[in-house]
């Protein structure tokens, strides 16, 4: 049985131990991230993120997900994926969807809540 792939794009994701990226397509098959991309026009059956953003979290984090953000230090933001990553290294990373979320400071909001985008 084949599975299905999900595609998911917002303004940023972000991919633990790397930072955010801006306007990303996050493709998923079987609840694991099998390609992430540059988003560029309007790929079809891709469900946009609005107010927030896309998370590539470890599953160990579980709820410590906030720990990311914590901190006065900004994440780096990347105008594309750095040199070098490709599709293993996204593979173990859970991706969810951070809604809502501030996309100017880039932090969590009191409300933010996190679903798994399987």
């Amino acid at each position: 049985m084949k599975s299905s792939v999900r595609r998911y794009a917002a303004h940023f994701v972000y991919i633990a131990g790397v930072g955010f990226v801006r306007r990303q397509v996050v493709e998923v098959a079987g609840g694991r991230v099998s390609c992430v991309g540059l988003l560029e026009g309007e790929p079809e059956n891709t469900e946009w993120i609005p107010n927030g953003i896309i998370a590539l979290l470890p599953p160990a984090m579980g709820d410590g997900w906030r720990d990311a953000f914590a901190g006065e230090d900004a994440c780096p933001v990347w105008p594309v994926l750095p040199d070098g990553w490709s599709r293993n290294d996204f593979f173990s990373l859970q991706p969810c969807s951070l809604i809502p979320f501030d996309l100017i400071a880039l932090k969590p909001v009191a409300g933010t809540r996190r679903r798994l985008l399987l």
